[in-house]
């Protein structure tokens, strides 16, 4: 709070010109792979088009830290209504516009008007204008929604259906509403996210897991306490320190209370691979990836004698009947 104020003291004194002696910087991990957002992976479709689906990717282990400064404030981005601003405040103090415009130089350096533009302004104050923004322009017939303009845009999204609206009106030359218009309005797009699956399956892969799927069902019909007798297992990595879900972390609040706040945190380096076997009565065997281990042909035999041990001991009865 001290620090802020003494800021704001600061600025009062100097000004925006106390913006462009500040340069400042931050850090940031960055990965060596980031997946996409799913805002990142949207798509343009069709309402009768089917829905794009995405395979899952984690974040890759290997990061750098990378550290970059800038400055805070650039003379050129300073609105052009500050500059009419002053202008109207030299004719109302009948300061000449040569001296106007020699002043504005001094003072916005490399992001002043141009001198036609600072003498137009100058006699329009002068005649006795108040506004200083632009005056609304006289509306045309719209040329954009033609159909061989239409044609061009679905073409282009066909193309990439990650192109931007942005993108389609200035390849075309038209404005970003007349182009967004033709999306929504005369083609049917809506922009859509892609649906994360486990794995991207090909014809032959989908096909076999259902020849599975289909034996299974069989076994199960002919032998109704089958799935009693089945083991199976997964394995995943436990990280020392995992980040709470935005949906994990949310709370119920009353209409007059404040909305919590939360600080930014980063999922640990250290993990280890956890291993698990389980049946319809609780788990059977887990272990964890030994520090240093590779998981490789040996280490997965190892881990089949640990669960046929692990089943002898916990499962009698399986053993016994050798299910």
């Amino acid at each position: 709070m001290d620090a802020a104020r003494a800021f704001l003291e600061m600025h009062r004194r100097d000004g925006n010109q106390l913006f462009s002696r500040i340069v400042t910087g931050d850090g940031s991990w960055v990965h060596h792979l980031t997946p996409e957002t799913k805002r990142q992976s949207m798509v343009w479709k069709k309402p009768e088009e089917s829905a794009l689906k995405k395979a899952k990717v984690a974040i890759s282990a290997g990061k750098v830290m990378a550290i970059v400064f800038w400055i805070v404030f650039d003379f050129y981005l300073l609105k052009k209504m500050d500059q009419r601003t002053c202008i109207k405040f030299y004719v109302k103090n009948e300061i000449k516009c040569a001296d106007a415009f020699r002043m504005l130089t001094v003072a916005y350096g490399e992001a002043t008007l141009d001198r036609s533009n600072v003498y137009r302004w100058y006699k329009m104050f002068s005649e006795g204008r108040e506004d200083v923004n632009d005056e609304e322009r006289a509306g045309r017939p719209s040329t954009s929604t033609t159909d061989e303009r239409i044609n061009e845009v679905e073409k282009m999204i066909l193309a990439n259906h990650r192109i931007t609206v942005r993108e389609v009106a200035e390849d075309l030359s038209i404005s970003i509403g007349s182009c967004h218009s033709i999306f929504i309005n005369d083609l049917g797009m809506r922009r859509v996210g892609a649906r994360f699956v486990p794995e991207l399956l090909n014809c032959d892969q989908k096909q076999h897991r259902m020849n599975i799927a289909n034996e299974m069902l069989d076994s199960v019909r002919n032998d109704p306490n089958l799935l009693q007798r089945v083991i199976t297992g997964d394995e995943a990595w436990v990280y020392g320190y995992d980040v709470e879900t935005k949906a994990q972390s949310s709370q119920w609040k009353l209409p007059h209370e404040l909305r919590p706040k939360k600080a930014r945190q980063v999922r640990s380096n250290v993990k280890v691979l956890l291993t698990v076997f389980f049946d319809c009565r609780g788990v059977v065997h887990h272990e964890f990836l030994p520090q240093g281990r590779t998981v490789n042909k040996e280490y997965y035999l190892q881990v089949m004698r640990n669960l046929r041990e692990a089943i002898r001991q916990k499962r009698p009865d399986l053993w016994k009947n050798k299910n």
